[in-house]
C-alpha cells in the first residue's frame, strides 16, 4: 500500500531504459537508435533484458518496470528474516522474534518504496546485493565457498560497480575462511572468468568495457569526492539517523565481544564498499539517494539486529543478579518494541519531508487521486505530462528520417519514437566524448589560473562548451526540445542546462523557430521561484519540404 501511494512515480532516466528494452523486444538489439551505432546508454543490463522480455510478452513498457520494481520489493520483504537471523547469528529465541522487524523497517521507507516503481532497477539492484549476502555468510559459516561467487556475478550483470562490492564480498570470506587457495579457485572460475566474458561482451558489442553513461556522467576528483560526502552526510541527517544509531549500536557490541561468529563482516563490507563507491563517483543527483537503497536493506537489518539485542537485556545473565540488574533488563523488550514503533512511524514521515524539500520535488506532484495512478502507463498529471505532451506532438507532425535533439532523453523521444541525438552525451559516443574533451580543458584552464598564469591560446576553456552545439546542430536535426524555466515577472525564458544556453547563442540556431511548449510544473505553487517548460524548435521551411 506504501508502494501503490507513489505509483504515479516515474523517472524520465527510466525511459532511456526502455527505448532500449523496446528496441531489443523488436529485434533491433539493445539500441537507442534501431540502425544507429551500439551504444550503451544504460547501466542495468540485466533490468534491460529482464523488461524486454515482459516487453515481449506483451506488457506495457512503463508497467513491465514497476512491475519488476515492486515484484522485487516484495521477495526483499522475504529475503531479510533470514538475513537478519544470519547476520544476529544467536539462534536465540529474541533473534527469530526480531527478524520481521527489518522488513517493517525497509515497507517503512519512503526513498525505498519510491524506486520501487519509479521505473529502474534500483530495488531489484537490492534484492540480487541482499541474496548473494545471505548466500555467502551462509557458505562461510559452514566454511565452504559454495555458489556465493554466482550470486555476485547477478549483482554485476546487474549494475557495473557490482563487480566492485563482489570484491568486498570475496576478499571478507577469504579472510574468514583463513586464506585457503581453494577460495580464489572457486571465486576465480565462478565470479572472475565470468565478469571478464561479460566485460569481453560488452566491448565486442559496444566497442567500450565501461557503458557511456559513466564516461558522460562521472568525473573523479576533489569536488565528486565531496560530493559524495555531503550525500552520505545528507543521507544520515534525512532520517538515516533511525536506521544508523540502532545499526551502530549492534556493530559496537559485536565487535567487543569475543568467540563470537564474524560472518556479519560480510554485509558489514558490503555496506562499506558501496558508501565508497558513494563518494568515488560523487553521489547521484536524482532524490531518494538512489545510489544508497542498494545497501538500505542491510542497514535495515542491522538496526533489527541492535534492537534484538536490547530486547535480550531481560533475558538472566547468571543466577546473581542486582535488584537494579533485574529492574534494567526486564524494561528492555518494552523499550525496543517502543522505539521499532517509533521508528516505523517517523521513517515515513521524515523521509517524505525531506524529499518535499529536494530540488527535484516537482516529481511528488500529481493532480489525481493516487489510486488512479496503479496500473495506469499514463503521465497524466505527473511532471512527465509535458514530456509526453512534447513528444507526442512532435510524433503527430514527423516524417520518416526526422532527427531530434533532446537535453532530457528519456520520455520525449520514447513518445516520439524518431531517431535522437542526445546532447548530454548518454546515449551518443561522440558527444560524451566532447564532453570529456571539454571538462579536461575546464580543469586545465582553472589550474593554470590558480598559479597565476594565463592559458590564453584558442581551443581551451569555453571555446570547447560550444563543440558539442556545433556538433548538433550540424547534424541537421528537425526537431529540438530544450528545457528551463520561464519568469513571468521578467517574460523571459531561460535553458536550464549550459550546452542548451549555448546552443541557442550559435548563428546556426536561427535557422530554427518555436512551435509549441508544454509547462512542467508550476514554480510558484512549488515556491520554485520560475515556472519550468519545456519548448520545441523546429527547422525553418522543413514543412514545405514534405
Amino acid at each position: 500500500m506504501h508502494a501503490a501511494v507513489y505509483f504515479f512515480v516515474t523517472s524520465d532516466d527510466a525511459l532511456i531504459t526502455l527505448r532500449y528494452a523496446q528496441n531489443l523486444a523488436a529485434g533491433h538489439g539493445a539500441v537507442y537508435n534501431p540502425g544507429g551505432p551500439p551504444v550503451e546508454g544504460f547501466s542495468n543490463p540485466a533490468f534491460t533484458v529482464f523488461t524486454a522480455l515482459l516487453i515481449r510478452l506483451g506488457l506495457a513498457p512503463v508497467i513491465a518496470a514497476k512491475c519488476v520494481g515492486l515484484v522485487s520489493l516484495l521477495l526483499l520483504c522475504g529475503v531479510l528474516p533470514a538475513l537478519s537471523r544470519a547476520i544476529d547469528g544467536r539462534g536465540a529465541r529474541v533473534a527469530g522474534a526480531y527478524s520481521p522487524v527489518a522488513s517493517l523497517f525497509l515497507a517503512s521507507s519512503t526513498y525505498v518504496v519510491f524506486w520501487s516503481v519509479a521505473g529502474l532497477e534500483t530495488v531489484s539492484h537490492a534484492l540480487l546485493i541482499c541474496y548473494a549476502v545471505l548466500r555467502t555468510m551462509r557458505d562461510t559459516e559452514h566454511e565452504r565457498t559454495g555458489l556465493a561467487p554466482l550470486a555476485w556475478l547477478a549483482v554485476a550483470a546487474s549494475r557495473p560497480e557490482g563487480a566492485f562490492i563482489g570484491a568486498f564480498a570475496f576478499a571478507a570470506q577469504w579472510i574468514l575462511l583463513g586464506l585457503r587457495p581453494r577460495v580464489v579457485v572457486r571465486w576465480t572460475l565462478l565470479f572472475g572468468f565470468p565478469a571478464l566474458a561479460l566485460l569481453a561482451l560488452r566491448y565486442a558489442y559496444y566497442g567500450a568495457l565501461v557503458p557511456n553513461t559513466f564516461v558522460a556522467k562521472v568525473s573523479f576528483g576533489e569536488n565528486s569526492t565531496l560530493w559524495g560526502l555531503r550525500q552520505l552526510a545528507a543521507f544520515a541527517t534525512d532520517g538515516g539517523y533511525l536506521l544508523l544509531i540502532p545499526a551502530a549500536a549492534f556493530v559496537f557490541a559485536r565487535l567487543g565481544r569475543t568467540g563470537v561468529s564474524a560472518t556479519w563482516l560480510i554485509a558489514l563490507s558490503v555496506v562499506a564498499a558501496q558508501a565508497l563507491f558513494v563518494v568515488v563517483v560523487g553521489g547521484d543527483f536524482m532524490p531518494a539517494y538512489r545510489f544508497l537503497i542498494p545497501v538500505y536493506p542491510l542497514l535495515c537489518v542491522f538496526a533489527a539486529a541492535g534492537y534484538a539485542r536490547l530486547a535480550s537485556l531481560h533475558e538472566a545473565h547468571g543466577a546473581h543478579r542486582t535488584n537494579r540488574q533485574s529492574t534494567i533488563r526486564s524494561f528492555g523488550r518494552p523499550i525496543a518494541w517502543i522505539a521499532i514503533a517509533a521508528s516505523c512511524v517517523a521513517l515515513p514521515y521524515v523521509q517524505r519531508s525531506a524529499l518535499q524539500q529536494h530540488p527535484l520535488r516537482f516529481w511528488l506532484q500529481h493532480d489525481r487521486p493516487w489510486h488512479e495512478y496503479i496500473g495506469s502507463d499514463s503521465f497524466d498529471g505527473t511532471w512527465l505530462e509535458a514530456h509526453e505532451r512534447a513528444g507526442a506532438y512532435i510524433r503527430e507532425r514527423s516524417r520518416p528520417g526526422d532527427r531530434l535533439a533532446v537535453t532530457e532523453a528519456g520520455t520525449i523521444p520514447f513518445v516520439a519514437g524518431l531517431d535522437t541525438i542526445d546532447m548530454l552525451g548518454l546515449n551518443h559516443r561522440k558527444i560524451a566524448l566532447l564532453w570529456q574533451r571539454a571538462g579536461r580543458q575546464r580543469d586545465e584552464t582553472r589550474r593554470y589560473a590558480a598559479r597565476g598564469r594565463s592559458r590564453g591560446e584558442p581551443g581551451s576553456g569555453a571555446v570547447h562548451a560550444y563543440d558539442v552545439p556545433i556538433y548538433v546542430l550540424g547534424q541537421r536535426p528537425r526537431w529540438i526540445v530544450i528545457d528551463g524555466s520561464y519568469h513571468t515577472d521578467r517574460d523571459e525564458f531561460a535553458p536550464r542546462l549550459s550546452v542548451a544556453s549555448t546552443l541557442v547563442q550559435t548563428l546556426q540556431f536561427a535557422a530554427y523557430r518555436k512551435v509549441f511548449e508544454a509547462k512542467v510544473y508550476d514554480g510558484q505553487e512549488l515556491g520554485l521561484g520560475a515556472d519550468r517548460i519545456d519548448v520545441v524548435f523546429e527547422l525553418r521551411g522543413s514543412r514545405r519540404a514534405r
